[in-house]
């Protein structure tokens, strides 16, 4: 067993094959022969799973969400009169050479906006309350940013990979001495 695989994924795993196998015993005994399926959670990987489940062939499918809504972190909330985005607004992988599977799921209920992002015309200015920022003053910001971020990869690798040691941005940040004096909004 890898080191990678702690007590509590084996543990998950084998709990896993335990609920699909009890989930498949009523129809065993019944002598129906099909399969049933029981899917936790109406998210994009629920609504996915149950999707190629249906096109396999396997219709008796039981979908159990815990929330009044169905697709997971997608969700938006009226707010002052307009729809606002709650959780993830956007799908990755859909022009590239191979289509991200979920894109026509999602573009088939939801009908988003699909556009591109040209991130080499882009052009930058950071302004405080009298105006734009002097270039060296937000230069010298950008540099301290980028020291933290090194600063922060540099104790990653130092990390166990089980995650196990973990530690906040900002504990990071105060370990490293990497606090400022900016205000973010």
């Amino acid at each position: 067993m890898e080191e990678s695989m702690t007590k509590p994924t084996t543990m998950a795993i084998f709990l896993s094959i335990v609920l699909l196998s009890m989930a498949q015993l009523p129809s065993l005994v019944a002598g129906t022969g099909r399969p049933r399926v029981i899917i936790i959670g109406a998210g994009i990987s629920g609504i996915s799973a149950g999707k190629r489940l249906s096109e396999a062939g396997i219709t008796d499918i039981l979908i159990l969400e815990a929330t009044d809504h169905i697709g997971g972190r997608m969700h938006k909330q009226r707010f002052a009169g307009v729809n606002v985005e709650i959780g993830t607004n956007w799908v990755e992988g859909v022009n590239g050479e191979k289509m991200n599977p979920i894109w026509p799921i999602v573009n088939s209920t939801l009908k988003l906006r699909n556009f591109l992002s040209d991130f080499d015309s882009l052009a930058q200015n950071v302004y405080k309350d009298g105006g734009l920022c002097d270039a060296a003053y937000v230069q010298k910001r950008i540099d301290l940013a980028d020291e933290a971020d090194k600063s922060g990869e540099n104790l990653s690798a130092t990390l166990h990979p089980s995650g196990r040691d973990d530690m906040s941005i900002l504990s990071m940040q105060r370990l490293n001495n990497h606090m400022t004096d900016m205000f973010y909004a």
